[in-house]
């Protein structure tokens, strides 16, 4: 594995490689470390190479707004647990994205649990495909059990009267989740653990986007002001909104990571519009991303 360099990003010869592979760019938000890349299942050598550097926990829970849950099991699982028993790098990362790993992006995070990368994951904002009580349950070759919580909402809805972030009378299901996100109730009203763990914080592009019959476009003001601005008036969580609790998972992001996925967002203009959102709703124009995303 390629070692560290001055400025604190990953190595100058792995950017390099990826930016051509999957027009990766870098930027920075504070002291954390960002990345903007085209194809989900690249993320994988992308979060390795962070926990190289100590900068995540390996391995990490993955945070991840996504349209897709991504949580199907390889197939060609065979491969990814061959690179697992014969010790995970860089390189065997890069080979595996970019030949053994769906080219749709639909199976990378199984993969990357398989790898002792991701312990488990909760995707929000899913629309396709949300599985039975929210819940994937996959078993690794070691026997480890994970857990991949695909929820058809964002925070700031499950934050509101009967939210998966708020309900107690279902906390004998949502514990789960609750378990995973580090989200636990005090004398009746939730707040995160104090010692919670860093983890990855992800976005995929495609969740900003929204269908009307046929037609994409990207989500205006008012569906951000519905999502991320609204305060909750609901005891268990009055005074959160959903951008508070990104904020709050986005403090204990290691890196953070943003992939654009064009195709599914329903074209370049429409991604580089979902970016523009991002950035402004999610981050207040504070992100500075260097270099422009490549079009494909």
């Amino acid at each position: 594995m390629m070692g560290l360099i001055s400025n604190g990003l990953m190595n100058p010869q792995l950017l390099k490689q990826l930016n051509q592979l999957d027009g990766l760019k870098h930027g920075r938000l504070g002291d954390q470390e960002v990345y903007l890349h085209e194809d989900h299942r690249w993320l994988l050598p992308i979060v390795f190479d962070a926990q190289e550097r100590s900068l995540l926990p390996s391995p990490c829970t993955l945070v991840m707004f996504d349209a897709h849950h991504d949580g199907l099991v390889p197939n060609k699982l065979d491969k990814v647990r061959y690179l697992s028993a014969q010790g995970v790098t860089a390189h065997g990362l890069i080979e595996l994205c970019a030949n053994d790993l769906a080219k749709n992006d639909d199976d990378w995070v199984i993969a990357g649990m398989e790898l002792g990368i991701f312990d488990h994951a909760v995707v929000f904002g899913v629309e396709h495909h949300v599985p039975m009580d929210n819940c994937i349950h996959h078993i690794d070759a070691a026997g480890k059990r994970h857990l991949i919580w695909a929820s058809c909402y964002l925070p700031g809805t499950g934050l509101l009267y009967q939210g998966e972030l708020s309900d107690h009378a279902k906390s004998e299901h949502l514990k789960q989740l609750w378990d995973i996100l580090d989200w636990e109730s005090i004398s009746g009203k939730f707040q995160f653990k104090d010692d919670a763990p860093t983890l990855l914080l992800d976005f995929d592009l495609d969740c900003f986007s929204a269908t009307y019959r046929s037609a994409r476009f990207t989500w205006p003001d008012a569906v951000y002001d519905q999502e991320l601005h609204r305060v909750s008036d609901y005891r268990p969580t009055e005074g959160w909104t959903g951008r508070l609790f990104v904020d709050r998972i986005r403090d204990r992001a290691g890196i953070i990571t943003i992939c654009r996925e064009a195709r599914c967002c329903g074209g370049e203009n429409i991604c580089n519009e979902n970016l523009a959102q991002v950035l402004k709703h999610f981050f207040d124009q504070e992100l500075q991303l260097f270099g422009k995303p490549a079009n494909k």
